[in-house]
């Protein structure tokens, strides 16, 4: 038993998976914490790499997957951690030298079930730092809300620190690897938190310089958001109705981010293609706000809804 697990799903990550992990253990800390690299075969030199610090840090622990599937390697980190919290890194970025401190202090010190972190972009060489951050203590309720809201508490896992007992019972995971699973994730945990607590210290590098182009062109994209919504809607209704009025307040909002997500795949359409699909899109989001409750037999958007239904 520790204080911290630190769990990293790790795939040809050679170009930076060093300086995640020096950032860890540059880390000066009172609390005991141990690192779990969830490893899918890499093809560079990233298993050489973990196997260095390896023979250094006798607290690093590794698993090996193969179906290169973020979620589960996550879940996987997640039923081998001993901490009694978990923080989450992605191999790309990496920790401020205090952000350890800084995470279990503000969820201990605070009596908290989940305790969110500022953090750093970095773009070319420039490092910003995000500006949407705030310092508030929050219910059950007030927390959802901030997370449907989606301003600064965001869909990540990476700034987050939790107890692992949130984790206890199995968390649903889609069978494929999609974006935004990490809004999947937490619409679970924070239905199952009393109180989360923010700060707005940074404790977080998000390196977004080598961003995949993939992710722009991806024409999953945005039938996997729409999904996402029938399902946030599909596990309130199930577990918390009495939220759904939150949900139902964030029609704005989803509009937006539709809109930003269509944007982001315009080109890889035809001009009359986009339009019928912008339009179909709108036309799916409409029906997923009017429907009360939510049908899981709609074939539109049951696929996660009915994986979710089956677990």
């Amino acid at each position: 038993m520790c204080d911290l697990s630190i769990i990293i799903p790790v795939f040809n990550n050679s170009r930076s998976i060093k300086h995640c992990l020096q950032s860890i253990f540059d880390n000066k800390t009172k609390y005991e914490y141990e690192v779990i690299l969830v490893c899918d075969p890499s093809t560079d030199n990233t298993n050489k790499i973990i196997d260095e610090f390896a023979k250094k840090y006798n607290n690093i622990f590794i698993y090996n997957v193969s179906d290169r599937h973020i979620a589960k390697a996550r879940d996987k980190g997640i039923k081998s951690a001993q901490g009694k919290y978990l923080m989450f890194i992605d191999a790309d970025d990496c920790y401020t030298n205090d952000a350890i401190e800084t995470m279990i202090n503000l969820i201990k010190d605070n009596d908290a079930d989940i305790g969110v972190g500022n953090y750093y972009y970095l773009r070319t060489n420039k490092k910003e730092k995000n500006i949407f951050a705030t310092k508030k203590t929050y219910n059950n309720k007030q927390m959802v809300k901030a997370l449907l809201n989606d301003t600064f508490m965001h869909g990540f896992m990476w700034n987050k620190i939790y107890k692992k007992e949130l984790f206890n019972e199995d968390i649903f995971i889609a069978n494929k690897n999609i974006i935004r699973e990490d809004v999947l994730t937490n619409i679970q945990i924070f239905m199952r938190a009393n109180k989360l607590v923010s700060t707005t210290k940074p404790m977080y590098i998000y390196d977004k310089r080598y961003e995949s182009a993939t992710s722009k062109t991806n024409p999953t994209r945005v039938p996997t958001l729409l999904n996402i919504y029938a399902l946030e809607k599909y596990i309130i209704q199930q577990e918390k109705p009495e939220l759904l009025k939150i949900f139902n307040s964030r029609k704005l909002h989803r509009k937006l981010l539709l809109l930003g997500d269509l944007f982001i795949v315009k080109d890889g359409y035809e001009k009359e293609e986009y339009k019928e699909f912008k339009s179909f899109a709108f036309k799916q989001l409409k029906q997923i706000e009017k429907e009360n409750p939510i049908k899981p037999t709609n074939k539109a958007y049951s696929k996660l809804i009915s994986e979710y239904a089956s677990k």
